[in-house]
């Protein structure tokens, strides 16, 4: 695979024909992440499908989900991670990666989850600005919590949950600590240019005063 690309894709597809349908999970595994490295993504998913659990979130059900990402299989995303919630399998990356899928089909959905989610993780501040986000943005005012008090430390936040922050406490009614925090955010990730649209959204006007 350094140098050789001919060889490796005519020996990766000789591996795939010499797997037998009761391979060890290690076995398909490793043929799996070989096709993926090779870009062969469409031939990997089958694969990784195989050994991915519904019911727990192991290291082949991630990268099932990673590759399912790769070629836009929403559905297979959505199936899964439905499972492993179902399942009751709790996971802060899990529940943001569920529901910034089905949002784009089902908002009443990914307000549901994250609701679920929170009634197990309550302290969960990410999850709880993704609920807020998503509120903001869809007129839902019964699931925005906009208080300062309860947004990600903005030390530890990055900036795009740094901005919907911002967003969110200026609608919801706190617009001077939008501002504060937008500055601190701009101070810690100059660099950045989201971070310089995050703070200049604070000094655009949205109401008539």
């Amino acid at each position: 695979m350094q140098d050789l690309l001919d060889e490796a894709n005519r020996f990766a597809g000789e591996s795939i024909a010499s797997l037998s349908e009761k391979a060890p999970p290690a076995e398909v595994q490793w043929v799996a992440a070989t096709l993926s490295e090779l870009g062969r993504f469409a031939e990997a998913l089958s694969l990784w499908q195989r050994i991915a659990s519904q019911s727990e979130l192991t290291e082949y059900t991630k990268a099932f989900l990673d590759c399912a990402r790769r070629l836009g299989r929403d559905d297979l995303i959505l199936e899964t991670c439905s499972s492993l919630r179902n399942n009751g399998v709790v996971d802060s990356n899990l529940i943001l990666y569920e529901v910034q899928t089905l949002e784009q089909y089902d908002v009443e959905g990914a307000i549901t989850a994250l609701k679920g989610y929170l009634s197990k993780r309550p302290d969960d501040r990410i999850a709880r600005l993704r609920l807020s986000f998503i509120g903001t943005n869809r007129n839902r005012a019964d699931v925005v919590d906009a208080h300062p008090g309860v947004m990600p430390n903005v030390a530890g936040v990055s900036v795009d949950n740094g901005r919907a922050a911002i967003q969110v406490m200026k609608f919801g009614g706190f617009p001077n600590e939008a501002l504060a925090y937008g500055y601190e955010l701009l101070r810690l990730h100059f660099d950045d240019p989201d971070a310089h649209r995050g703070f200049i959204f604070n000094l655009l006007p949205f109401e008539p005063q």
